[in-house]
C-alpha cells in the first residue's frame, strides 16, 4: 500500500513484536521512496511517500539476517498479502470517497459560513456599542434592557475622558446617569456609588 509520512524510511526493512500475537514478529517492508514538496500558504515542509507491505512471521531468533538473506522471497509473501479488490468493489470505495469529499465540502462550506456570520455579529456588536456610549438621549426604561452594551466603571476611569451629561455607565450591572450639566471626569474616590456623588450620577432602576 501506498503511504505518507513525514521521515523517509532508512531501511529495506524493520521488524517489532506483534503484541496480538505472543511469538511472532511484523516485518515492514519498504519501497519506492518519493519526496514531495507540500506549499501551504503560510509554510512549506518535505512530506515522503513510500509503498509499504507487513509480513508476519513467527520469531525464531536473530530474524534481521534470516530476512536479509532470503530479502526477495519474503518481500514476495508480503505483496502477496496486499488485499485484491474486484471490480465492484473499487467501484463502491469510489463512490464513498465522493461522498466523503462531498461531506468535507459542506462541513467547509458551513464553517466559512459561520465564520463570516460571526465576523458580522462582531461588527454589529462594535457598532452598537459605539453608538450607545455616544448618545446620551437613551431612555431609562431602553438603557435596563443593554446594560452591557455601556462603558464600564473601570474603563471610564482608565479613559479618564470627561463624561457627558446624560452618559450611562455600568459598575457590575448597576447603571448610572451623569446628571452634572458640565459633565464630569471619573475619579477614583468619586464612585458613583457613593452617596456624595448623588448630585453627579444617578441611578437607573432596572
Amino acid at each position: 500500500m501506498r503511504v505518507k509520512g513525514d521521515v523517509k524510511p532508512t531501511n529495506k526493512f524493520t521488524i517489532e513484536p506483534q503484541p496480538q500475537k505472543p511469538g511472532f514478529i511484523l516485518v515492514r517492508f519498504f519501497e519506492n521512496p518519493h519526496e514531495n514538496l507540500i506549499e501551504t500558504e503560510d509554510s512549506s515542509y518535505i512530506e515522503w511517500e513510500y509503498d509499504e507491505y507487513h509480513l508476519e512471521l513467527l520469531d525464531l531468533g536473530n530474524m534481521t539476517a534470516d530476512i536479509e538473506s532470503g530479502y526477495a522471497n519474503y518481500l514476495t509473501q508480503a505483496k502477496g498479502n496486499e488485499p485484491v479488490y474486484s471490480s465492484v468493489e473499487i467501484k463502491d470505495i469510489k463512490k464513498q470517497l465522493a461522498q466523503l469529499q462531498e461531506e468535507s465540502s459542506k462541513l467547509c462550506s458551513t464553517y466559512s459560513t459561520i465564520e463570516s456570520e460571526s465576523e458580522l455579529y462582531t461588527q454589529i456588536l462594535t457598532a452598537s456599542m459605539l453608538y450607545v456610549r455616544n448618545n446620551t438621549n437613551i431612555t431609562d426604561s431602553v438603557a435596563a434592557k443593554i446594560p452591557d452594551l455601556f462603558i464600564t466603571w473601570d474603563e471610564a476611569l482608565h479613559d479618564a475622558k470627561k463624561l457627558l451629561n446624560g452618559t450611562i455607565i455600568n459598575n457590575k450591572g448597576q447603571l448610572y446617569r451623569v446628571i452634572q450639566s458640565e459633565g464630569v471626569i471619573p475619579q477614583a474616590d468619586k464612585a458613583p456609588y457613593n452617596d456624595e456623588m448623588s448630585a453627579v450620577y444617578q441611578p437607573i432602576n432596572s
